[in-house]
């Protein structure tokens, strides 16, 4: 068994934000599990909740990937089509997180911030059941790929491997790209 097949890790939460403040002081989309409608073009950053349930100390590469409309899953980084990561102005990427939406065993010491290029951070899990980590990305909606009410899921998982334990919540964000009608009126 590969370290990706035995990385006993389930994604049990997320929730979005906007990125128009701190690790702490940005401001919420939407409540914990609860899918949101995006503007494209537009950054936001999206924070999901993991953990890890048994297995010996370890470390992971976790990555963050979308799927659009039911499509395939395809990674996430700075030149991806239909969601980018992006920088942000109000974090580092490697900034470390707070506990903000877990309840349970959070693991302080993991630096999960993550911006520009996208990629992953490697989150060290000591081996402790029920350890939980969040890890927070900065991205952006392609406004050029997708169209109105359109959905994309995303994920987190390890390089190519989805998490072994599986996706106990879903995010799945529906596009707002309404089209704005314009008229043209000639005066004779």
């Amino acid at each position: 068994m590969g370290k990706a097949a035995g990385n006993s890790i389930a994604q049990i939460g997320f929730r979005g934000r906007n990125d128009d403040g701190s690790e702490t002081g940005a401001a919420w989309i939407a409540d914990t599990n609860s899918n949101w409608e995006q503007r494209p073009d537009r950054n936001f950053r999206v924070r999901l909740l993991l953990d890890r349930s048994s297995g010996l100390a370890a470390s992971f590469a976790i990555y963050l990937y979308y799927s659009h409309n039911g499509g395939p899953f395809t990674s996430v980084d700075g030149v991806s089509s239909v969601v980018r990561a992006k920088l942000s102005n109000f974090y580092a990427n490697g900034d470390p997180t707070t506990q903000q939406i877990g309840s349970g065993n959070f693991i302080a010491t993991n630096e999960v911030m993550v911006e520009g290029l996208g990629g992953s951070n490697t989150i060290n899990f000591p081996s402790v059941v029920l350890d939980e980590i969040e890890i927070e990305w900065c991205l952006q909606i392609v406004g050029d790929d997708v169209l109105d009410k359109d959905s994309v899921e995303l994920r987190g998982q390890v390089a190519t491997a989805a998490f072994t334990r599986g996706y106990l919540e879903i995010l799945e964000i529906t596009v707002y790209a309404p089209r704005t009608i314009r008229r043209t009126i000639f005066i004779e």
